[in-house]
């Protein structure tokens, strides 16, 4: 060919090849996908963590706080004779009021139910998973599960009686104890959250496996796992079991939780995903964070993110493709630059309302 047909067909090439399409495909989709989530109240850390999340088929979630209603409260609250209701419920609460674990709460909000003033301990050891240490005005008081006391070396036999009840009712029990005696014990009603049902359906409806991690007594997280239709369980584990139990599951795992409790499984996950009414340290450690407090918010930012990595697959996709067909086209002397250039544009407008068809594609209910 002569000079001005080679000159125009390398022209044509020029054009054809600029990698405009290819550089967005991937930008353009996760720009997109980042932004419809957040409008949907789910915040990703990094482009990491999303691309994670479309990767999930096994789900482990906590239980208290997460499963169960946000808030729990208080069914009975019982003390040996002896012993003054009102004194050991201030005591208790006044330990526990620093705490952010829904058992917790519910005791802080029992004593200020009751009218009664609470005194700042002077120091606090807290134990994640079990219980805390207070002093308060020189006097011991350990609130916790009943094994932690016991482990802490406390007289448990003047519960003995009122705490086989509760256990063979399957009900939740906190000890209190003062000194190394035992001195009340709260009884708590758990429901599960009214979306979670539908929550673990939608999980299942995406070929997510989930199973049930929580520090709980086993009788209380079975029963609420066979309320839920989970059908693993993992119970009666401290913090660093449940970071075992999920880095031992492999890639492909995500842990949700709310608590103090839950941050060393949440950082141990492929992702971790945390409640936005959950403790701090829970939402430093999760790659995800929910601002809704709903647990169906779970599955839809899995859904959101599987439909984000496919528009970003069509997206490369067609970059190649345009790229492959329009230079062997250029090359051959079959495209002017004018149309090669009008292509390569196009091809970026495909890229980019590709991207915009998220919204659309992940199915919000």
């Amino acid at each position: 060919a002569d000079w001005a047909s080679g000159w125009t067909a390398a022209t044509a090439v020029f054009l054809a090849a600029c990698p405009c399409a290819l550089g967005l495909a991937t930008p353009a989709a996760l720009a997109v996908g980042v932004g419809l989530a957040a409008r949907h109240g789910v915040l990703f850390r990094d482009v990491e963590s999303l691309e994670r999340a479309a990767s999930v088929r096994t789900l482990f979630m906590d239980k208290t706080g997460t499963l169960t209603a946000g808030h729990s409260s208080v069914r009975g609250f019982w003390t040996p004779p002896g012993e003054d209701a009102g004194t050991v419920l201030a005591q208790a609460a006044s330990a526990e009021r620093g705490e952010t674990h829904p058992l917790a709460r519910a005791i802080v909000d029992h004593a200020a139910s009751q009218g009664l003033s609470l005194e700042s301990p002077s120091r606090v050891q807290v134990t994640p998973g079990l219980g805390v240490l207070a002093i308060l005005s020189g006097t011991e008081i350990r609130v916790g599960s009943p094994d932690f006391l016991r482990s802490e070396g406390v007289q448990m036999e003047p519960l003995d009686g009122p705490l086989a009840e509760a256990l063979s009712r399957g009900e939740g029990a906190v000890a209190v104890a003062r000194g190394r005696v035992a001195c009340g014990l709260f009884l708590f009603e758990e429901t599960p959250r009214p979306e979670a049902p539908l929550a673990l359906q939608d999980l299942r409806d995406l070929g997510v496996s989930v199973a049930l991690l929580s520090g709980d007594r086993p009788e209380r997280a079975e029963t609420m796992a066979k309320t839920l239709g989970i059908p693993r369980v993992m119970a009666g584990m401290l913090p660093g079991a449940k970071a075992d139990a999920v880095r031992a599951a492999g890639p492909g795992t995500a842990m949700v939780g709310d608590g103090v409790n839950d941050a060393a499984a949440l950082a141990s996950a492929g992702l971790g995903i945390s409640l936005g009414t959950g403790a701090d340290l829970a939402k430093e450690a999760a790659g995800v964070t929910l601002l809704r407090n709903d647990l169906r918010a779970v599955a839809w930012t899995l859904r959101a993110a599987r439909a984000t990595r496919r528009v970003i697959l069509e997206n490369l996709v067609w970059a190649f493709g345009y790229n492959a067909v329009a230079v062997s086209l250029a090359m051959a002397g079959k495209l002017a630059p004018w149309e090669a250039a009008a292509l390569m544009a196009l091809s970026d407008l495909v890229v980019i309302g590709n991207a915009l068809t998220l919204p659309w594609r992940v199915r919000t209910r």
